[in-house]
């Protein structure tokens, strides 16, 4: 049986064993705890870096916007010269054909009044 197959073997009780152990689970209660937190600043610091890195995109994206902002107050200030230009243009080329226009007119009736 089982108690006859141990019936040599000697045992402790616990509360014998721990006097003999206490420095060296205290050793690795310690290492444990110092390792609890290392992982605890890490865990920390990763957070902290994540807001970093959460702000910094929302920065980059608020520089984008007010780039593009700029740029395309730029192209529409850039459009309104090109279309006053344009404008200027045709009203000189038109003021320039209404008075050739005029002028052929006159020049119509003087020889229709010459018939």
């Amino acid at each position: 049986t089982i108690s006859q197959r141990h019936q040599n073997h000697k045992y402790k009780l616990v509360t014998e064993c721990y006097p003999d152990h206490h420095q060296e689970i205290e050793a690795n209660l310690t290492k444990v705890k110092t390792k609890i937190a290392e992982v605890n600043t890490a865990v920390t610091n990763l957070i902290t870096r994540e807001r970093e890195v959460t702000e910094q995109g929302e920065d980059v994206k608020k520089q984008i916007h007010t780039q593009s902002q700029l740029i395309i107050n730029l192209v529409q200030q850039s459009e309104r010269q090109l279309v006053q230009q344009v404008d200027t243009a045709v009203q000189q080329k038109i003021q320039l054909l209404t008075k050739q226009k005029e002028e052929a007119e006159t020049v119509l009736k003087q020889l229709k009044g010459r018939e």
